[in-house]
């Protein structure tokens, strides 16, 4: 999913990297968003914000947000200038997969 960058160029070519592991935050009550966070510098900074038109969806994935991991695919878009790219995967079931490989032996 494109994010469009709010941060400056220059930290964010200094801070953010492929691969590198972000948060999902809501804000706001009733007018709802939601930020994509990472940290760094001993700080969480807000890299970009969550299009609205996935909002609904992404909210519904942040509800089983202890199965799911968040982390940056391209720290930069050839299609969108001041974009990135972020990738959402679930996480595997960990107690089954132990399981599954003591059985294997």
């Amino acid at each position: 999913m494109a994010i469009r960058k709010v941060l400056a160029d220059d930290v964010f070519e200094a801070h953010v990297f492929p691969g590198m592991q972000l948060e999902l935050v809501r804000e706001g009550v009733i007018n709802t968003t939601i930020a994509v966070t990472a940290y760094f510098d001993g700080a969480s900074h807000v890299l970009g914000y969550i299009p609205k038109g996935m909002l609904d969806r992404i909210e519904g994935l942040m509800e089983h947000d202890d199965k799911i991991v968040v982390s940056v695919e391209k720290p930069s878009c050839n299609r969108l200038k001041n974009a990135f790219w972020i990738c959402i995967d679930e996480l595997p079931d960990l107690p089954k997969f132990a399981l599954d490989q003591m059985s294997r032996g």
